[in-house]
């Protein structure tokens, strides 16, 4: 079809995905093309036809009669979307493939946004033998940075034992961060 202007002949459907974060939306294409014929040895009025309508096939010659799925995995996010449903496959997120798309379909707009995840960083305090005699969690979202108090969390009756470096902050990545060992021995009281 060469007037890719006139509505009675082509069709172009699409549906454009807005992602937080990226400056440029991914816009699909669902084209669907027909021929006018004129026939002057009708009647007024009859003279002009169509064919059907017809999708445009794809390099391979498949007809496209949907949008492809459309991947948006962000690690340390949770995707979700105005205009379609995200689904969660083998771990990676998508705006999914959607229905047939024919001649008569609407635009469609997809708003991608996402939420960071939220994680704890475990401090566990752990004796000379290696046992664990205290915990203490530290919540916070994917790259956010949150203040840590090793020293202020200590259990009662123990203290941290002299010359380890701990840390004031800790800033989370997009996974679930490793616990972190700090060694503690017995407090000593002064009783009069």
């Amino acid at each position: 079809v060469d007037d890719k202007t006139n509505h009675d002949l082509y069709r172009d459907i699409t549906r454009t995905i807005n992602v937080e974060g990226e400056s440029t939306p991914v816009i699909q294409h669902v084209i669907y093309s027909r021929a006018k014929i004129t026939d002057l040895s009708k009647p007024a009025g009859q003279q002009t036809s169509y064919t059907a309508w017809a999708p445009a096939k794809n390099s391979e010659g498949q007809a496209i009669t949907n949008f492809p799925q459309y991947e948006v995995t962000k690690p340390g996010y949770t995707a979700t979307a105005t205009g379609a449903n995200i689904e969660t496959v083998d771990g990676k997120q998508y705006v999914p493939a959607s229905g047939r798309i024919t001649e008569d379909s609407s635009n469609e707009v997809v708003n991608v946004t996402y939420a960071a995840n939220e994680h704890t960083l475990v401090i566990n305090y752990v004796d000379g033998n290696g046992t664990v005699v205290g915990t203490y969690n530290v919540p916070g979202n994917t790259d956010e940075t949150v203040n840590v108090d090793v020293p202020g969390n200590v259990p009662t009756n123990w203290k941290l034992v002299p010359n380890q470096q701990t840390i004031s902050s800790y800033k989370f990545g997009s996974g679930d961060p490793q616990p972190i060992a700090y060694k503690v021995e017995h407090g000593t009281e002064v009783v009069p």
